[in-house]
């Protein structure tokens, strides 16, 4: 006779395998500023290149984190936190987000979680920034001026 599954357990087991609805919900809303901010400066660079990079970015992140999460486990060499960091700021952090909550990996290293959390928020500072037009770096300046210039 086959057993039918608990669908409580199943839920419960697919809510720790992946991304649990609030997390999807995160990875949405992390990605509104860049996108506006990368469909702004497809204005002045050509457009399906800039989205092309940052995907190919974000994919060759998810696979780097994919393969250091199988090297991991059967005890292979891994790829250096270091790469991993280096391709989330230069555009990849939505590939490695996602592949550290899919594959469970990376999740619990603070000091990892501490490096990508604020390589995101530079991402979005810098396309807040850039939709308002560089008001938040020109503020910034200006209070650096103030404050070890000694001038307005």
């Amino acid at each position: 006779v086959a057993r039918m599954a608990d669908p409580a357990q199943a839920s419960s087991h697919q809510r720790r395998r992946g991304l649990r609805p609030w997390g999807w919900m995160l990875g949405a809303a992390l990605l509104v500023a860049p996108a506006l901010a990368l469909q702004r400066l497809s204005l002045w660079v050509h457009g399906p290149t800039l989205v092309g990079t940052v995907a190919t970015l974000s994919v060759l992140v998810f696979v780097l984190t994919w393969v250091d999460k199988r090297r991991a486990e059967t005890g292979g060499r891994r790829i250096p936190e270091s790469l991993l960091h280096l391709g989330e700021l230069l555009g990849g952090w939505p590939g490695g987000g996602l592949a550290q909550r899919l594959f469970r990996h990376k999740t619990s290293k603070i000091s990892y979680q501490a490096v990508f959390w604020m390589i995101v928020a530079a991402h979005q500072l810098a396309a807040v920034d850039y939709l308002r037009g560089g008001q938040i770096t020109r503020d910034l300046w200006h209070v650096i001026r103030l404050q070890f210039g000694g001038g307005s």
